[in-house]
Order: C-alpha cells, then sequence, then structure tokens
C-alpha cells in the first residue's frame, strides 16, 4: 500500500456556495490539461505574465517610483474604459423612469400601510378605552 502525502485535515468546504463536492487536498496533484510538458509551457507562460508581481516587479516599480505607477494605473484605466459598453441615452431614460415611478409607487404603497395601520391602532386603543399614539 502506497502512502500519498496530504493535508492533516481533509474536509469540504462549509459554506453553501463554496460546493461542488470533496476537494481533495492532496499534495502536487495534476489537473486536467495543465500537466506534462504541455502545462510546464502553460505555466511559465502565466509566471511571465504575472512577473509584476514578483519581487523584480516591485523593486522596478519602486525605482521608476510614483510618476511610474501613476502612468501605469491611467494606462490601465484608459485600456479598460475602451472596453466598456457604455448604455445607449435610450436606456438610461429608460432605466431611470423605472426607477423614479418604483419610487413613487413604493413611497405611495409604505404611506397608505403606515395611515392605515396607524388608524387601526388607534382604533383598537379607542375600543378598550386607553390613550394611544397620535398623528
Amino acid at each position: 500500500m502506497s502512502e500519498k502525502a496530504s493535508s492533516s485535515i481533509g474536509r469540504a468546504p462549509v459554506s453553501k456556495t463554496g460546493g461542488w463536492g470533496f476537494d481533495s487536498l492532496l499534495a502536487c496533484q495534476s489537473r486536467g490539461p495543465a500537466s506534462g510538458i504541455e502545462g510546464q509551457a502553460d505555466m511559465k507562460t502565466a509566471m511571465a505574465e504575472h512577473d509584476d508581481d514578483s519581487f523584480g516587479g516591485r523593486a522596478r516599480d519602486s525605482v521608476t517610483g510614483w510618476g511610474g505607477r501613476s502612468r501605469r494605473f491611467l494606462a490601465e484605466v484608459r485600456n479598460e474604459m475602451s472596453r466598456v459598453t457604455w448604455p445607449s441615452r435610450k436606456e438610461v431614460y429608460a432605466t431611470t423612469l423605472v426607477v423614479i415611478l418604483t419610487s413613487v409607487f413604493f413611497g405611495i404603497y409604505l404611506f397608505l400601510l403606515d395611515f392605515g395601520l396607524l388608524h387601526a391602532v388607534q382604533w383598537i386603543f379607542r375600543l378598550f378605552g386607553v390613550a394611544g399614539p397620535t398623528a
């Protein structure tokens, strides 16, 4: 019988959203197509893409300073803003109208509900001859 390395506690996620079943905690487990020669190439590519998070990337940022980080941040913002799908004027108008009408509807509904409950409680208190809430 061969022994496999694993963590001391193998447990399923506790939360309701964490679980598509039991996740094995075995060490050095190969998953899917990222194993073998192809997986090593993918790993090197992933490492190269995330090189900025490494020690060398942080050192380079400290050398370039605040200006370099700001320039990089603004370039990334510009890139992300070009990917945004902006709503048309008609869509903005329609959704704004829906929000305003829904707010007015629920405002009136809650006012009438409050008004009705206040009068119902006042009637019950008058029925028993007790000083109740006043409007």
